[in-house]
């Protein structure tokens, strides 16, 4: 028969001394906390990624504002109306309205941002679609894709610009048939 003493020391070499569950407890606790601003941080880069999208959109939202101001209200209001003639003020603005769409398409669709993107699929494309059937917005579009819009970016742009066309008119002819108006 062992010992008490001998009986104690041998539930002890079993038993994990103290320094040993502290050293536990800590580990766990520094996990804990690792995970928490793990966590903590992700959520702090997608609220930064909301803003950022947040900000993408009212800046290209008042840029457009802006430039609707100098789009005379004719053109909006006569979805018919001839194409502005060639170096007019409103032919370059209508000029400057593609070319803002084609950097709000960018932002939105090629920055990797799930976000950004969803402002495309969800907002950005129906605000554009109306101008394709406006016929001075088409024109002048279709002179920029014949004679200025010849990147990879730019076809994809006007690719997707054909599709919503297409899909919104239900039109064989296609977005710019025949030879293009403008200058």
């Amino acid at each position: 028969m062992k010992s008490e003493q001998g009986a104690a020391s041998d539930r002890g070499a079993n038993a994990p001394d103290r320094g040993d569950t502290v050293k536990m407890v800590v580990t766990v606790a520094s996990a804990l906390v690792a995970a928490l601003s793990c966590f903590l941080a992700w959520q702090s880069f997608r609220a930064s990624q909301r803003v950022a999208a947040v900000s993408v959109y009212m800046q290209l939202r008042e840029e457009f504002g802006t430039l609707r101001e100098q789009i005379p209200e004719e053109y909006f209001i006569n979805r018919n109306h001839a194409v502005p003639p060639g170096r007019s003020e409103a032919w370059g603005r209508i000029s400057d309205y593609w070319h803002l769409s084609f950097d709000e398409w960018y932002i939105t669709t090629h920055l990797g941002d799930p976000l950004l993107q969803k402002l495309w699929q969800e907002r950005y494309q129906y605000l554009i679609a109306p101008q394709l059937e406006n016929k001075a917005f088409r024109g002048v579009l279709c002179f920029l894709v014949k004679e200025k819009f010849h990147t990879p970016l730019q076809r994809e742009f006007v690719e997707e610009l054909e599709a919503q066309y297409r899909a919104r008119t239900k039109s064989e002819a296609g977005l710019c048939p025949g030879e293009a108006n403008g200058k």
